[in-house]
């Protein structure tokens, strides 16, 4: 066990049961804090631009909306492409403006 990395086994080995982890998680830095990007939002779909923001399908990503009316809150990625990806929103609305993620 490296003092960077703390991974399954590990914690196996120093006495813990499968219950007893609540999440495992690996930070590969290929995003960063307080990125700025566009949305649009039409009915529940939000649609993110960033060139090569880096999400994957199922990455959690907390949205704080710096323009027009999206609420922020973190959500789950939906769809990627390389410079775009979605989330579904709990609101349907249509607004569009800029976001920090």
């Amino acid at each position: 066990m490296g003092a960077d990395t703390f991974n399954a086994t590990d914690y196996y080995r120093a006495g813990y049961k499968s219950s007893q982890i609540a999440a495992s998680v690996s930070f590969d830095a290929a995003t960063a804090d307080n990125v700025a990007a566009t949305y649009s939002q039409s009915g529940f779909t939000v649609t993110v631009t960033k060139n090569n923001h880096g999400y994957q399908v199922g990455h959690r990503v907390y949205h704080d909306y710096t323009s027009g009316t999206a609420t922020d809150a973190s959500y789950i990625v939906a769809t990627i492409t390389t410079n775009t990806y979605t989330v579904t929103d709990g609101t349907s609305r249509t607004t569009s403006g800029n976001v920090t993620l």
